[in-house]
């Protein structure tokens, strides 16, 4: 067995905290990026404890970049098949780079495609699929690129069946394959993107369409046949913590529009100019070189606060957002409105679990907070603590990755799942009971407010931390912690009280007590101090300069006041 490290750098896991992990199907398979080389791990076949390396490969010559051209993002997706008898072709990574370039490889590192996105850094590259689409995103500085998925399919089934055949390689294929891509930008300017979800595809109802048309004009006539379909997303940025955007297809037909109108040729055509050897355009269109519109934004929750992570739940319309002032706040993105908040979670990560019974499912939040070494696990729909556990400091809470396939069959209903990994590298799956999500604040009121009241009918101090350890909400906590208080004559005993209530409990409004009543007690004892010695100075400068006859006068005086 290998040696146990002597200090916290030396543990097994300071190098994967230096890796960019990616996540696939409840683990699956993992994708660690580091600089110019990325590593494919798998599950073992012999032992699902155990993760084994699939690929690992190095940014070469094929690509033709920079000593200098990193890895700065990527993900994980299937690629669906036509094959009736498998659900998926292979698995692709997908890395961004910092010249701008996405490049696609397969599960077993073979180079397929790669296209240059943007001048600048590749922020990170998302596969998102709903229950309504599916969208590859693109992400840089000032804009992100919606990927048509149907496209993207075609173009990298192609590229793997050349380069199986051999007929080209993926440096020749990169020069004439295209992608379809949608190029959208902030409506207000440039802010500086931080993260961009693609929260799903909202189809406008008849009353809505005719809400819109009312408040136009009175006279406003409807001429769509069918409802248009609103591509929807979530950003946030370097100045507005959280906007919601939508596009249309009728968006990207304007870019059409105004290239035939100032006669660009952007129109595909039937090869006659490549025939007749005057083509004024080249054969490929790249995603760096195509026009950028604007993206519609509605529902913007301005703050001062800055996005840190998101986690999204696309098929329950909910994002997890936290912040860089310990705050993790829960959007409900159908409505546009913030509902829940939790607070005192500095450099917090968060995950979503699943838990099922038959068909029944029931969503969680799994929240790690290092500066705590605190594991907690809260039921999303009534906002109660499920259970909460110390784990290492040093570990990482990873998100399982869902198993979504481009172009593949319909699933939106994938299995979240959350693993803790601590400092010698183990791997501990969440496990969450699906009854734990009956628990509602009221049951745990009742139970709380009937130990408080057997508690104030026959109060006794010695019972204080037996019932202190059975109630379950912090809100019955600070009760008893005041209840407690006129109890305690001795302001020794009572800090001894004090300080034998856990830490862990001591979180949100029950540590802002504890708090203020250490503060308030530590004024008490430099009163009393105080107080002592100024009896004892008074004492002394009695007895020396009065007699007892002159002390009693003043003793009557000071008793007796004006009267």
């Amino acid at each position: 067995a290998p040696p146990l490290p002597d200090s916290a750098t030396d543990a097994p896991l300071v190098w994967l905290s230096q890796c960019y992990v990616i996540t696939y199907n409840s683990l699956d398979y993992v994708l660690l990026l580091n600089q110019q080389r990325f590593a494919l791990l798998t599950r073992s076949a012999l032992d699902d404890n155990h993760l084994e390396i699939r690929c690992l490969k190095e940014l070469d010559y094929q690509l033709g970049f920079a000593n200098e051209d990193n890895i700065t993002c990527g993900c994980l997706f299937g690629l669906g098949t036509h094959r009736v008898s498998e659900a998926l072709d292979c698995l692709i990574v997908a890395v961004g780079m910092s010249n701008g370039h996405v490049v696609f490889f397969t599960e077993r590192g073979v180079l397929l495609f790669s296209e240059q996105f943007s001048e600048s850094e590749i922020y990170y590259v998302t596969f998102d699929q709903t229950e309504e689409g599916q969208q590859f995103t693109v992400v840089t500085s000032v804009d992100f690129f919606a990927v048509d998925p149907v496209g993207l399919h075609s173009t990298l089934l192609k590229a793997k069946s050349a380069i199986a055949k051999g007929e080209k390689t993926a440096e020749e294929l990169s020069k004439t394959l295209e992608v379809d891509v949608d190029r959208l930008k902030p409506e207000n300017g440039k802010n500086g993107f931080r993260h961009v979800l693609f929260t799903g595809m909202h189809y406008q109802s008849a009353l809505e369409q005719y809400t819109n048309a009312s408040m136009t004009s009175y006279n406003e006539t409807i001429s769509s046949a069918a409802l248009p379909a609103y591509y929807t997303y979530m950003y946030t940025s370097d100045k507005v913590f959280s906007t919601f955007a939508w596009t249309t297809d009728s968006d990207k037909k304007k870019i059409w529009q105004e290239a035939i109108k100032y006669g660009k040729s952007f129109v595909p055509h039937f090869g006659f100019r490549d025939m007749l050897g005057f083509s004024s355009t080249p054969k490929k269109k790249a995603a760096v070189s195509q026009t950028s519109h604007a993206v519609t934004t509605r529902g913007t929750l301005d703050d001062s606060r800055l996005a840190v992570e998101t986690a999204l739940e696309a098929s329950r319309g909910l994002v997890a957002v936290v912040d860089h002032i310990a705050r993790i706040v829960l959007i409900d993105i159908v409505n546009r409105q913030i509902i829940r908040i939790w607070k005192g979670y500095r450099d917090a990560t968060v995950a979503w679990i699943n838990s099922s019974n038959y068909e029944q499912t029931a969503l969680f939040l799994a929240i790690f907070a290092p500066r705590r070494a605190l594991l907690e696990v809260w039921n999303v729909q009534s906002g109660v603590r499920a259970g909460a556990i110390h784990v290492d400091p040093a570990g990482v809470l990873l998100d399982g990755g869902v198993a979504s396939v481009l172009c593949g069959p319909h699933n939106p209903k994938f299995q979240r799942d959350a693993f803790f990994v601590d400092s010698q590298g183990k791997f501990s799956r969440l496990v969450v009971p699906f009854h734990l999500s009956m628990i509602r604040v009221t049951s745990q009121d009742q139970h709380d407010q009937l130990l408080l009241s057997k508690f104030s009918s026959s109060p006794d101090l010695d019972l204080f931390m037996e019932v202190y350890s059975m109630l379950r909400t912090l809100k019955s906590k600070r009760e008893l912690i005041l209840l407690v208080l006129p109890l305690v004559n001795d302001s020794a005993r009572l800090e001894k009280l004090l300080n034998a209530i856990p830490k862990t409990d001591g979180t949100g409004p029950v540590e802002e007590l504890l708090v203020f009543i250490k503060r308030q007690l530590n004024i008490y004892n430099k009163i009393v101090k105080y107080n002592k010695l100024m009896v004892e100075k008074t004492s002394e400068v009695s007895e020396s300069f009065f007699n007892e006859e002159v002390r009693n006068v003043i003793i009557r005086h000071c008793n007796d006041g004006d009267e």
